[in-house]
């Protein structure tokens, strides 16, 4: 399993702390971002779904990016193949990975763009 990295406002964090646990307990229910897109609390279940929609003040701007995305649905799936049905009848416009197997039969029904793995 690969850690996941976060930048949040310490700020927030801070006020959220508990016992020296840096917000961590707060956190598993919150957020404390400080990215171009803001969590919507409302369908937010841990390890299950999150969906975030622009803010449109964040302090970089937009200006590089004229036609952003306005909102991303986040959907936990662990099984391969439920990611690539999901793919190719339509369900989720992306996924991470999904397998080399796969991919050379996905790929007639589906327009992809792989990025090379850094």
């Amino acid at each position: 399993m690969m850690p996941s990295v976060f930048i949040v406002n310490p700020r927030i964090v801070e006020a959220h702390e508990d016992d020296k646990d840096w917000g961590a307990r707060w956190l598993a229910s919150n957020e404390a971002g400080s990215g171009a897109y803001l969590l919507d609390p409302a369908t937010y279940v841990p390890r299950e779904r999150a969906d975030v929609e622009k803010f449109d003040d964040h302090f970089y701007g937009w200006s590089d990016n004229p036609h952003p995305i306005p909102r991303i649905e986040w959907r936990a799936t662990k099984v391969t193949s439920t990611r690539v049905l999901a793919l190719l009848n339509g369900t989720i416009d992306m996924t991470d990975s999904f397998c080399r197997s796969i991919r050379s039969s996905a790929s007639r029904n589906l327009r992809m763009r792989m990025s090379p793995k850094t």
